[in-house]
């Protein structure tokens, strides 16, 4: 058990996005925050892995590499989750019933704890179609060959919450009799010979289906043919197909069936790109798909304020969806690469993803998959970044003696090194320049300002060093930070209404919870019939905890009579998505409100996902009054 604790706190540390206290993490393994303190002495024993200060705890990312190397690849699983990955891998790939005795000596568990972990492998079984049967002491599944290997790509990916390295070691270690380094080798010189490429993430997802082919085909069990199929209408497709059958034939002694081929033939039809993405665009893209991307994308500029579309990026994003609409017809969805951090770090990148894939599916009909979200919210963030980068942008003057070129050399660097960042509104080369008159945010300086000045004054040499510059470049993120705190505790004043504002001992689950929020905020005006199921389809795409003991539910719509908050506090943590929530926020937006969820949703993330944050403002809300104090204390600090 302790190792299990001990394996539990590196993995919360390692998806945490900031260190974590003792309480922190003693709430979250429930246990003492003593036993923390032990479980930290026994990880550091030879070498410091997990490391305290007064902002607590945090891996030492070059140390944990020493550490992983040490442990090796454990083929046990020590935790529930790895147990329940290995039973189900093991059921799903069993040429014949296992006895359960026998899967309790392999995992080192009593029997009772193996009943158990069935019961969730049976819920886990049904949602991908595949039926757990029982006969005494012997289990077996049920379903089709398709299913079946989707559960074990599936496995792979939630194992590690997102592709890492120390992932594909584990799946090498599993599948070591495919021999996963010489297969990466073979698809790569194969596909250096043709023109198409393959991102990462892609190539990956192509070794994954090749290995478990290989394996599958084995064992001799393959592939029914499918009843739909991207159209094999595509010469270089087709080509990289066959040099792929010949060299898994040649060099692995596997000849793969029509199904299969069939099969391999969708998941490079549906994941590679011509060497000229400008070139695949033109000549690969349904014009019907273009011109549907471009007007999604121009509804969620103008949904969230956003500028246009850069044209290049409309020519992916079009390809993209193009194939991802091919994906869902053939049942090849792309699984999350990245993580729950990817969402819990850009969760508006994420709300204009969603917002994209439901406009999506209304328009073609196709179900857009979970992990194709995760896709398609790295497509937004190319697009839109820039224009989300924009907001509190600090301004500058500049103040410098004139002397030759000097003025100008250093502006041209500020501005390289601050782009995006910072502006230049006004350059002062006098000696007499008064620093109590500035408007900026901030002042770089050559000369001391002698005296009292009306904003942060940083000193940088006429040279610009590099250390000029970071000091430069931390002032202004420290800067902006301020900001947008100071926007979000303007607007969070003005739409928190008392009368929305629960705070109760326990609340069973989110839906009820959601409920009572919706239900209140229907009696008050602000929203019509229909929000609460608004909001539980924005919660069933995924789930609105963004990582901590919060969560910021709302509605994909922006049709609120007005703009509003409900609070809702539970001293006991609310079951939430993979999540435990203590507060709520529940956004009601009206059209108007559109700027508001932009601006504040990713400083409000920020500020929450700091634990002693949500511990404070539970500790100190008994009403609306008392919360919004506690929360403009901490927007000021």
């Amino acid at each position: 058990m302790a190792s299990d604790k001990r394996q539990a706190l590196l993995e919360a540390l390692l998806r945490a996005p900031r260190p974590l206290s003792g309480e922190e993490l003693a709430s979250r393994l429930q246990v003492s925050p003593r036993m923390i303190r032990n479980y930290v002495r026994d990880l550091n024993c030879r070498r410091v892995v997990v490391q305290a200060s007064h902002r607590g705890y945090e891996v030492d990312p070059v140390a944990y590499a020493d550490y992983q190397a040490s442990q090796g690849v454990s083929l046990i699983p020590d935790t529930p989750d790895r147990r329940l990955q290995y039973l189900a891998r093991s059921l799903v790939q069993a040429p014949a019933p296992v006895s359960i005795h026998d899967l309790a000596g392999e995992l080192f568990v009593s029997e009772s704890t193996l009943e158990a972990d069935l019961t969730r492998a049976r819920d886990l079984f049904r949602q991908h179609d595949i039926a757990l049967k029982r006969d005494h002491e012997y289990v077996w599944t049920l379903g089709p060959e398709r299913s079946r290997r989707r559960l074990v790509r599936q496995l792979l990916h939630d194992a590690a919450q997102g592709l890492i390295p120390a992932t594909y070691q584990a799946f090498a270690a599993e599948y070591s009799h495919v021999n996963l380094r010489q297969l990466r080798d073979l698809v790569a010189s194969t596909i250096e010979s043709c023109a198409l490429e393959f991102n990462e993430f892609a190539l990956s997802d192509l070794l994954v289906h090749l290995t478990i082919t290989i394996d599958r085909v084995r064992a001799g069990h393959t592939l029914p043919q499918a009843e739909w199929s991207p159209p094999r209408t595509d010469p270089l497709v087709l080509d990289l197909s066959q040099r792929l059958t010949d060299a898994v034939e040649g060099n692995f002694q596997v000849r793969l069936p029509e199904a299969e081929f069939q099969a391999l033939y969708g998941v490079i039809a549906v994941r590679a790109v011509r060497n000229s993405q400008q070139e695949a665009a033109e000549l690969v893209v349904d014009p019907t798909i273009r011109t549907m991307v471009a007007e999604i994308l121009d509804d969620v500029a103008a949904r969230y304020l956003l500028g246009p579309s850069d044209p290049a990026m409309l020519l992916n994003l079009a390809l993209h969806v193009q194939n991802m609409i091919l994906r869902a017809n053939s049942g090849l969805s792309l699984v999350n690469p990245l993580g729950e951090d990817f969402k819990n770090k850009h969760p508006l990148v994420h709300d204009l993803a969603l917002y994209f894939a439901q406009r999506v599916e209304t328009r073609t009909g196709v179900e857009v998959a979970p992990g194709e979200v995760d896709y398609l919210s790295m497509h937004m963030g190319m697009q839109y970044m820039r224009f989300l980068d924009q907001r509190d942008v600090v301004s500058i003057t500049l103040v410098a003696p004139k002397y030759y070129e000097m003025v100008q050399s250093l502006a041209d660097k500020l501005t390289r090194k601050l782009a995006g960042q910072a502006i230049i509104e006004e350059i002062a080369t006098t000696m007499d320049f008064d620093f109590a008159d500035v408007t900026s945010d901030l002042i770089v300086s050559v000369v001391d300002p002698g005296g009292h000045a009306s904003a942060p004054v940083i000193r940088v040499s006429p040279f610009l060093s590099s250390e000029d510059l970071d000091g430069v470049l931390s002032a202004v993120r420290t800067e902006r930070q301020r900001n947008a705190r100071r926007r979000v505790r303007a607007t969070l004043g003005t739409l928190i209404d008392p009368q929305l504002f629960f705070h109760v001992p326990t609340m069973p689950a989110k839906e009820q919870a959601l409920e009572l929020m919706c239900d209140r905020m229907g009696e008050a005006g602000y929203t019509e019939a229909g929000f609460l199921a608004d909001v539980l389809d924005r919660e069933r795409r995924s789930a609105t905890s963004f990582g901590g003991e919060f969560a910021i539910p709302h509605s994909m719509h922006m049709d609120a009579n007005a703009t509003a908050i409900s609070v809702l506090i539970s001293d006991k943590g609310i079951p939430w998505g993979s999540s435990s929530v203590r507060l709520v926020l529940l956004f009601a937006l009206s059209p108007d409100g559109r700027q508001t969820f932009r601006d504040v949703l990713d400083e409000l993330i920020r500020l929450l996902s700091d634990g002693s944050n949500i511990t404070a403002l539970v500790e100190a809300s008994a009403d609306s009054a008392t919360f919004l104090a506690a929360l403009m204390r901490l927007l000021d600090s």
